[in-house]
């Protein structure tokens, strides 16, 4: 199946303030939804405690180390999560925070990132990890009245 990093950020990479999204775009946040329902959804506890009430997927997987939750899944880190959700046979969204975002991309587990850009300059501690468009593909670009969507797949790997 499919595993796709979805986020919203500003240019400067910005995508919280520790208590929610820096930005009011509901436009943009029911792309979001549309993206993720019926498909699987994986996301970490803090992103979990701020937005899943509002998420309605096949499967929403929480990586933790603590907790259990009404509605979800947990598993102990990317790895496990990704396992629990191959099984349903649907897209997997990868839907945050930083952290989540970072062990995916570390973990070379990503096939493509479904990003929308926020135009602008926003408060915020916690980032989108950098990563190199010299491994990704941009494959779609879709300007919105308050943000462009980018739609990048990963590149293929010459064979060492």
């Amino acid at each position: 199946m499919k595993r796709i990093i979805i986020s919203a950020m500003s240019h400067d990479r910005v995508i919280g303030t520790g208590t929610g999204l820096p930005w009011h775009i509901p436009e943009e946040y029911a792309h979001f939804l549309d993206c993720v329902r019926g498909n699987v959804m994986l996301m970490g506890r803090k992103s979990w405690e701020i937005f899943g009430g509002d998420v309605v997927t096949a499967a929403n997987i929480i990586i933790t180390g603590s907790a259990e939750f009404a509605n979800a899944q947990s598993a102990a880190g990317i790895a496990e999560a990704l396992a629990l959700a191959a099984s349903y046979q649907r897209p997997i969204f990868i839907a945050g925070g930083a952290t989540i975002y970072t062990q995916a991309l570390d973990a070379d587990v990503v096939d493509e990132m479904w990003l929308s850009y926020i135009p602008g300059t926003f408060a915020g501690e916690t980032r989108f990890p950098e990563f190199s468009t010299a491994d990704w593909q941009d494959q779609e670009r879709r300007a919105e009245p308050r943000y462009e969507f980018v739609r990048w797949t990963r590149r293929e790997k010459c064979p060492e």
